[in-house]
């Protein structure tokens, strides 16, 4: 009796042990989760050794979120091209108001020792010092439609501007009358740079439509420059063309898809629809909307796959050879509302 006395006492002591019981509660508790989360997997099919793949390059997109529609699709060509070569691609959003800034992401990527950054550029102060840092650390730059010329990237994949700024105008030739009335056409710089892509587009433009037979003497074409801190400064901005009745323009060009989604909305609010046409830029659901009603004329859609696969291809022929063309040109074409009758 004594011996099992003594027999029982001991299990109850252990038993009483709040740290025994935080053990097994613990071992009880990752054991289930574990057992969970597989049981996940095997319902959906996914085989457990293939649940975790590592790859031998690691590069980073850092873009803006002013054009997400078409982003996503770019990161996805990106990411098909790069796991073909055992790479991997890191897809980072950058934003006016986000916590970081341009220089900041580029800072934090070097830190975690990428093998390669595709960079949507913008006119941050110190960005071609990031970039240059960058080279010297041994991780080559590509820069994806906005360029940093002056800056030591590898690469620049984008759309040569005269030739872009000879398309706007070929189209805005084909949209405008044939009569003897004067038309005006302003031009939506989101880019704040005076020698940036944007205004050498805006120049081509003006120099087609000043020679041209059809519009010369007739036609004006002027830049307007609009905010790229905020949506609500933007709107603002393309709020003033038409508060002013005598100033109106005829056809509003867009460099970007919210610069076209607030100039469709400007022109609903001010009944202005049949009045005033936009080029746009991109092809987002607002846009599509806006083509089927008539104010988005036409709109600019570039080659998203091209632009993801050569962004990437850029990168691994540096890595294996430590040279790649310095320019990459990207496919464009305007769609209009026939166009997405065929799709």
């Amino acid at each position: 009796m004594r011996l099992g006395n003594v027999k029982k006492g001991k299990l109850h002591k252990g038993a009483g042990n709040p740290f025994f019981l935080g053990a097994v509660i613990i071992v009880l508790v990752t054991f289930s989760a574990y057992a969970a989360y597989h049981s996940i997997l095997d319902r959906v099919g996914v085989n457990r050794t293939e649940n975790v793949t590592t790859y031998s390059k690691h590069y980073v997109l850092i873009e803006n979120d002013t054009d997400a529609s078409y982003w996503q699709d770019v990161y996805q060509y990106a990411q098909i091209e790069a796991n073909a070569h055992d790479a991997y691609v890191e897809r980072v959003t950058w934003s006016p108001e986000g916590k970081y800034t341009l220089c900041a992401l580029m800072d934090k990527y070097m830190a975690c020792g990428v093998d390669g950054i595709i960079l949507v550029a913008n006119t941050e102060e110190g960005l071609e010092d990031k970039i240059n840092e960058a080279t010297a650390r041994g991780i080559p730059v590509v820069t994806l439609m906005e360029d940093v010329s002056q800056s030591q990237r590898i690469s620049y994949i984008g759309i040569n501007p005269v030739s872009l700024g000879t398309s706007y105008a070929t189209k805005l030739i084909d949209m405008i009358p044939d009569d003897e009335e004067e038309y005006n056409i302003t031009v939506l710089l989101t880019d704040e740079r005076v020698d940036g892509n944007q205004y050498e587009i805006f120049t081509q433009i003006n120099t087609e439509l000043v020679k041209h037979e059809k519009t010369e003497g007739r036609v004006s074409c002027v830049a307007n420059r609009v905010a790229t801190e905020g949506f609500f400064l933007a709107d603002e901005d393309i709020q003033k063309l038409f508060r002013n009745n005598e100033d109106i323009p005829d056809y509003i060009v867009c460099f970007s898809t919210a610069a076209t989604e607030i100039a469709y909305q400007a022109i609903v609010d001010y009944n202005l629809v049949g009045q005033v046409q936009v080029v746009g830029y991109s092809l987002s659901e607002m846009t599509r909307k806006a083509l089927d009603t008539g104010v988005v004329k036409t709109t600019l859609v570039f080659d998203t796959k091209q632009m993801g696969t050569e962004s990437v291809d850029a990168l691994i022929e540096y890595g294996q050879t430590g040279y790649t063309n310095a320019y990459y040109g990207v496919d464009v074409k305007f769609v209009g509302e026939e166009d997405l009758k065929d799709e």
